[in-house]
């Protein structure tokens, strides 16, 4: 299992998918910036990766 920290501009679901990849965390924003935390995992399964979009 592959893990990720990443910072986004904008707010993603626990649950949606880029590319190969799902966020299974949200952690709140950063300082003096407006930008989301989230963690995301590598799907193992090449097959059920898919791109579920934004809120």
């Amino acid at each position: 299992m592959v893990n990720h920290e990443l910072t986004l501009r904008i707010p993603v679901a626990v649950g949606s998918y880029f590319g190969e990849w799902r966020v299974t965390w949200t952690g709140g924003w950063t300082r003096h910036r407006l930008s989301y935390l989230v963690m995301v995992v590598r799907v193992a399964d090449a097959s059920r990766s898919r791109f579920s979009g934004l809120p």
